[in-house]
């Protein structure tokens, strides 16, 4: 029993005889905390990074399909055009380019006309660098 009490005595001493942390170790330890804290701030920016992107190419086809749809349907000329999506979305912009599609030397099934126009919607978002460009072929009219 006097054993025990001893070590647990000298124990005490030790950790009581020398109280704090060295300057070396907090150093490593502010280093390693702050490793960790950049690297979590990466983590965080990259995250950012992607939700944003990922908002872009969500919205972008549904406001092209639209706008393509509108071409389609006679309700806005099929011409070279620009413009935007109103206050629904505000940052967003459309350029369309209707172009003339030369078939002539290719060889077409039955029943499908050989006077094509190639439609281009590019959607913008305001000054990011995304775009979406979506492209359909539309028999021309004469």
């Amino acid at each position: 029993m006097r054993m025990k009490a001893r070590h647990f005595f000298n124990l005490c001493h030790y950790l009581l005889g020398k109280p704090g942390f060295t300057l070396l170790e907090v150093m490593i330890a502010v280093a390693l905390i702050a490793i960790g804290f950049v690297t979590l701030l990466g983590s965080q920016s990259k995250s950012l990074a992607r939700v944003t992107e990922s908002k872009f190419n969500n919205i972008a086809p549904i406001l092209a399909s639209t706008k393509i749809a509108e071409v389609e349907s006679g309700i806005l000329p099929m011409a070279d055009n620009t413009g935007g999506f109103g206050v629904d979305f505000p940052d967003y912009t459309w350029h369309l380019d209707v172009e003339d599609v030369n078939v002539a030397n290719r060889q077409i099934p039955a029943g499908i006309s050989a006077k094509l126009q190639r439609v281009s919607l590019m959607i913008s978002w305001g000054e990011t660098k995304f775009q979406y460009t979506l492209t359909s072929y539309v028999p021309r009219k004469e």
